[in-house]
C-alpha cells in the first residue's frame, strides 16, 4: 500500500464528526453515567460537551477564573465536576445548572484544609461509608454501607480503634472490582471530626487503613438477569421521556388551538358590563337557540363585534389543534405506554419464574412489578378516555362555530330591516343538531355559573364553555410527568 493517502483511506467513517470537532485538549474526562465529556484545552478553558450532538453545556474561559485549571474529575453520579487549579484550590461545578457550589469554597478559610501546591490528581470519596453499585452506568443496583462491616474490624491495636460515634466518619479512598465480578475491594480510611465541628475534615494523615472485601459472587451468577434488567430500563427510559414531552406538547397545542376563541369570547365581557346583564353569555346563547330571541348585548356582538372571517380562522385553528392532539395521543403517548406495558410484562414473567434470583438477590419482586403494571394500565385507560373527550369536544365546538356563523348572518342583516320574527324563523330552520347544541350550552351555563360564584368580576366570560378537555388538562397538569418519573423510579429502585 502506498504511503500517501493510504492511512486516510482506512480511517473509519464513524470518527468523521470527532475530526470535524477537533479541540486541542490537555485533559479529557468522560462522564461515568451520561453522554458527556469534559475537556481542559491547552489554552486553559474548561468545556463540557455532549458526546453525540456536541452540544456545549459549560464553557469556563481561563480569563474568568483567578487560577489556572489543571485537573478535572467527574463525580460518581455524573452530576458534578471537580476542577483542580494550580494554586491548590478545588472548585465543584453543578452540571445541571452550570454554576459552582459556593458553599464548598468556604474550605479555603480553613488553613488546616488549605492545599498550597498545584492539584495534579483528584478522586471522589464517600464520607458516609456508602458504596453504590450501578450496572453499566444505567441501572442503580444497591447501596451498601461499609461502616457496618468495619466498625468492629478496625480494632487491631489502640491506634486503630474507632473514635466515638459522634466524631467518627469513614473515607472510602479506593474501590476495585475484580474482572470476574467475584469480589469488591474497598480501601477505607478513618477520619476524625474535631469537637464542636459539624463539617467533615480530612484528618486521615497517620490514620490506619482497612481493606474491606465485599463478596459479590452471587451477582456474577445472576449476570443474565442483571443484563436483562438493564436493557429493560434502557428501553423504558426514552419511552417515558417521549411521553412526558408529549404531555407537555398537548397542553401547549391546546392553548394555541383555543387562543383566538378565548380572545373573541372575551369581547363579551365589556358588552355585558355595558348593558348590565344579569345572565351569563352562555345562558343568553341557550335562550337564543331555544326561542330565537337574542339579548341586546348578544345581538350587538353578533352584528358588530365579530365577523365571519374571525369564525373561519377560529374554526381552522381549533380543528388543527384537535388533529395535532389526536396525533400526539395516538402516535406518541398511547404507543409509549403500550411499549412500557409490554416491557414490564416481559420482566414480570421472568421474575415469576426465577423468583430466587430476582427477589432474593436483586430485590425485584413480582408484587412490585404488579403495581407498576396496574399504574401503566390505568394511564392507558386515561389516554383512551382523553381521546374520547377530544372527539366529543371537537363535535360540540363544530356545532357552536356553525351556529355562530348563522347568528352573524342573521344579525348582520339588520340594515335590511328584517324584523325579529323573520330572524327567529331563519334561525329556527337551521339544519344543526340543536339537541346536542343545547346540551353543550347547558353544560356551559352550569360551568359559567360556577365561575361567577368563585371569581370577583361577574362579567368575566368563561371562555372554556365547560369543555371537558380544558377541565381535564387543568386537573391533571403535571400528573403525567409525576407518574412517569414515579414509574421509572420504582423500576430502577
Amino acid at each position: 500500500m502506498h504511503e500517501d493517502g493510504g492511512s486516510a483511506a482506512r480511517t473509519p467513517q464513524a470518527f468523521t464528526v470527532l475530526q470535524e470537532k477537533y479541540v486541542s485538549a490537555s485533559v479529557v474526562r468522560c462522564c461515568p453515567t451520561m453522554d458527556l465529556i469534559a475537556l481542559l484545552t491547552v489554552d486553559g478553558d474548561l468545556i463540557v460537551h455532549r458526546t453525540i450532538s456536541w452540544q456545549k453545556l459549560l464553557h469556563m474561559k481561563a480569563s474568568e477564573v483567578i487560577a489556572t485549571m489543571v485537573a478535572i474529575e467527574w463525580s460518581p453520579d455524573g452530576l458534578e465536576l471537580a476542577v483542580g487549579c494550580d494554586d491548590g484550590d478545588v472548585v465543584v461545578y453543578d452540571i445541571e445548572t452550570g454554576t459552582h457550589r459556593s458553599e464548598l469554597r468556604g474550605l479555603r478559610e480553613n488553613q488546616d484544609m488549605r492545599h498550597d501546591s498545584a492539584i495534579v490528581a483528584m478522586h471522589w470519596v464517600d464520607c458516609h461509608g456508602n458504596v453504590v453499585f450501578w450496572w453499566m452506568g444505567r441501572v442503580f443496583m444497591t447501596k451498601t454501607n461499609i461502616l457496618d462491616r468495619v466498625q468492629h474490624q478496625i480494632v487491631a491495636h489502640d491506634k486503630a480503634r474507632l473514635p466515638p460515634a459522634q466524631r467518627r466518619t469513614l473515607l472510602l479512598e479506593k474501590m476495585m472490582l475484580l474482572t470476574d465480578l467475584s469480589r469488591l475491594d474497598v480501601i477505607v480510611a478513618q477520619a476524625h471530626l474535631p469537637d464542636g465541628s459539624s463539617d467533615v475534615t480530612d484528618k486521615t494523615m497517620g490514620q490506619p487503613r482497612a481493606l474491606v472485601a465485599v463478596n459479590v459472587t452471587r451477582w456474577r451468577e445472576c449476570l443474565p438477569e442483571i443484563t436483562f434488567i438493564a436493557q429493560v430500563a434502557e428501553q423504558i427510559n426514552p419511552l417515558l421521556s417521549e411521553i412526558v414531552l408529549g404531555v407537555r406538547q398537548i397542553g401547549t397545542e391546546w392553548k394555541m388551538a383555543t387562543r383566538i376563541f378565548e380572545l373573541k369570547m372575551g369581547l363579551l365581557s365589556s358588552l355585558y358590563e355595558k348593558y348590565g346583564c344579569e345572565d351569563t353569555p352562555q345562558a343568553d346563547m341557550l335562550t337564543l337557540v331555544a326561542t330565537g330571541i337574542a339579548s341586546p348585548a348578544l345581538a350587538q356582538y353578533f352584528a358588530q363585534d365579530i365577523q365571519e372571517m374571525s369564525i373561519t380562522r377560529m374554526k381552522k385553528d381549533f380543528f388543527h389543534g384537535c388533529d395535532t392532539l389526536q396525533k400526539l395521543l395516538v402516535g406518541r403517548i398511547k404507543v409509549g405506554w403500550t411499549q412500557v406495558l409490554l416491557r414490564l410484562s416481559e420482566l414480570r414473567g421472568r421474575v415469576k419464574w426465577r423468583h430466587v434470583d430476582y427477589a432474593t438477590t436483586l430485590g425485584l419482586t413480582k408484587q412490585a412489578l404488579d403495581k407498576l403494571v396496574v399504574i401503566v394500565q390505568r394511564l392507558l385507560v386515561e389516554a383512551e378516555r382523553f381521546g374520547c373527550l377530544l372527539q366529543d369536544v371537537k363535535q360540540d365546538f363544530s356545532l357552536l362555530f356553525q351556529w355562530i356563523l348563522e347568528c352573524i348572518r342573521v344579525h348582520s342583516s339588520a340594515t335590511k330591516k328584517i324584523d325579529s320574527t323573520t330572524r327567529a324563523s331563519e334561525t329556527g330552520h337551521s339544519l344543526l343538531d340543536q339537541r346536542r347544541l343545547c346540551d353543550f350550552l347547558r353544560r356551559a351555563v352550569d360551568c359559567a355559573a360556577h365561575e361567577c360564584r368563585v371569581q370577583s368580576n361577574k362579567y368575566k366570560v368563561d371562555s372554556s364553555f365547560g369543555n371537558p378537555v380544558s377541565a381535564y388538562l387543568s386537573a391533571s397538569k403535571g400528573a403525567g410527568e409525576r407518574k412517569s418519573s414515579e414509574t421509572l423510579s420504582e423500576l430502577t429502585a
